[in-house]
């Protein structure tokens, strides 16, 4: 029971992050503004899709981590980027001050 479970929880992961890959950006966007609601409700799709059985209810489990996961990586790619580009607007303020020469 447990391995179909994961089975099923890990397809349905996959197909999550296979369709959000497609999705407008404006969907994408609201997906990732609100991880939470998007979570449960994927958690409630997969668990009456899958029966409304033991096996799905856990697969809905393991989905539910699966769809966190693909939520988390790009949030941490975004934080990454706007990390990245601070850096590079301090080093380019800092290369175009001019040099004081005190006397």
């Amino acid at each position: 029971m447990i391995i179909e479970a994961g089975v099923l929880g890990g397809l349905s992961a996959v197909g999550f992050g296979a369709t959000f890959t497609r999705l407008p950006k404006k969907a994408k966007k609201f997906i990732l503004d609100h991880p939470l609601v998007t979570d449960i409700v994927a958690t409630g799709m997969t668990y009456k899709v899958l029966g409304g059985t033991l096996t799905a209810l856990t697969a809905a489990g393991f989905m539910s981590v699966g769809v966190s996961a693909v939520l988390f990586v790009p949030g941490i790619l975004a934080a990454r980027k706007i990390r990245k580009s601070k850096k590079r607007a301090a080093k380019e303020a800092k290369a175009t001050l001019p040099k004081v020469i005190y006397l």
